[in-house]
């Protein structure tokens, strides 16, 4: 006689300690980040020049996008977690020298030097940062944490702008940074205790070669994965037709439906009540059965919501359309990034996930100009249209193809 025995149901990903461990480490240095970008920006704004505020604003964000998919190949080659812990580590070192030296007074040398590198160790961090949950998680809860990094989003800037405005008012860019670097290290001693569940070990099978090719790497693979393509180019596509409308639509439209500051303000509030719904959603929802193709149909939903955003005649409608953009968002972008990571092998995780941040940070400028470009040609209600019907085309797009329609 055969005995059967049940496999243990895994527990839900936030019941998971491991996983929640991350979360945290995650989210202390999301309010670092918040905290930094408040002492540096006041910092810059007291040098009384707008150039030079504009140049120290900036100065992270060019290491970032320039290094990135170097920085998820340097993943890939060192390992997750231990570049994760390098990364932030140095982001203490950065943030402690900063503090040391800011109390002879705040340079534009000193503010722009620690920004450079500030930005150049976000481009090693983000990557392995973001991939880490896959081996931390089984597939099926990936769209979960995903889920759970958006809250986090929300929740670090919540509380971590107004803290870094507190701690500027209360001591100067000395205690903002010095705080931030006591937080950042809090974060090194959470993530250090994570030991992933499901590394491999198995690096790209491939001889090592220079960075550079290992990115060419990264890139290749992305291109001849069918889900993985389809699923990069709808994003792309609702990076360029969300972004510009929710953006510049949102305040343009209340200035002309005289709907005001505080109409505005509605609108904006209606995104992210619907975001932060959506991925509760995705957290509690035990399974999701074919992720990717749930995902694209409910993307639609953020089709019809930008074209309501264009022509939605009263403020409740707009709110309306405002929370539909934002729960199809946040469950969409969670069951999409991942089913999509769950695809990905242990030796790709960070590159893959390099080209993934890069793609959602370095569109952002590109979308704003567009939009803005096609709003004075047609009006904002028509190119509200346009991005609507583009979305639900690159839905349409990625259908086509049978390894989407499967998963």
């Amino acid at each position: 006689m055969t005995a059967v025995v049940e496999a243990r149901p895994r527990r839900a990903a936030y019941r998971n300690p491991t996983f929640l461990g991350w979360l945290a480490g995650y989210w202390l240095s999301l309010v670092g980040d918040q905290i930094y970008f408040i002492a540096f920006a006041n910092a810059a704004a007291h040098l009384g020049d707008p150039l030079l505020t504009s140049v120290v604003s900036m100065a992270s964000s060019i290491p970032r996008a320039i290094l990135m998919l170097f920085g998820g190949a340097l993943g890939d080659r060192v390992g997750l977690r231990k570049l994760m812990l390098i990364s932030d580590a140095f982001r203490v070192l950065v943030m402690a020298v900063a503090a040391f030296a800011g109390l002879g007074g705040t340079s534009m040398w000193l503010l722009v030097g620690a920004a450079l590198v500030f930005g150049a160790v976000d481009a090693a961090y983000m990557p392995a940062v973001t991939a880490l949950p896959a081996q931390i998680l089984p597939g099926e809860q990936l769209p979960a944490s995903v889920a759970a990094r958006q809250l986090a989003n929300r929740c670090a800037l919540l509380l971590g702008a107004p803290l870094g405005g507190l701690l500027v008012a209360v001591g100067g860019f000395p205690l903002a940074c010095g705080l931030n670097a006591v937080s950042f290290a809090v974060s090194v001693a959470i993530l250090a205790k994570i030991k992933p569940q499901f590394e491999s070990g198995v690096r790209d099978p491939k001889p090592r070669r220079d960075l550079l090719a290992e990115v060419g790497d990264g890139l290749r693979f992305v291109i001849g994965q069918p889900v993985l393509r389809g699923v990069f180019l709808v994003l792309t596509t609702l990076e360029f037709c969300v972004t510009g409308p929710v953006n510049l639509a949102v305040p343009l439209r209340s200035v002309a439906e005289g709907w005001g500051s505080a109409g505005q303000g509605w609108m904006l509030g209606s995104l992210g009540v619907g975001g932060a719904a959506g991925a509760l959603l995705v957290i509690v929802a035990k399974r999701w059965s074919r992720p990717v193709t749930i995902g694209l149909w409910v993307m639609l939903v953020q089709a019809v919501g930008v074209v309501l955003v264009g022509y939605g005649p009263t403020l409740p409608t707009v709110c309306a359309a405002m929370v539909a953009i934002g729960a199809s968002g946040g469950v969409a972008g969670s069951l999409l990034g991942g089913a999509t990571q769950s695809l990905i092998p242990d030796g790709y995780r960070a590159r893959v996930g390099s080209i993934f941040v890069l793609q959602g940070m370095g569109l952002v400028p590109v979308s704003f100009t567009l939009f803005g470009l096609l709003g004075t040609a047609v009006g904002v209600p028509a190119a509200c249209a346009v991005c609507g019907v583009l979305i639900a085309a690159s839905v349409a797009a990625a259908f086509t193809l049978p390894a989407i329609r499967r998963t």
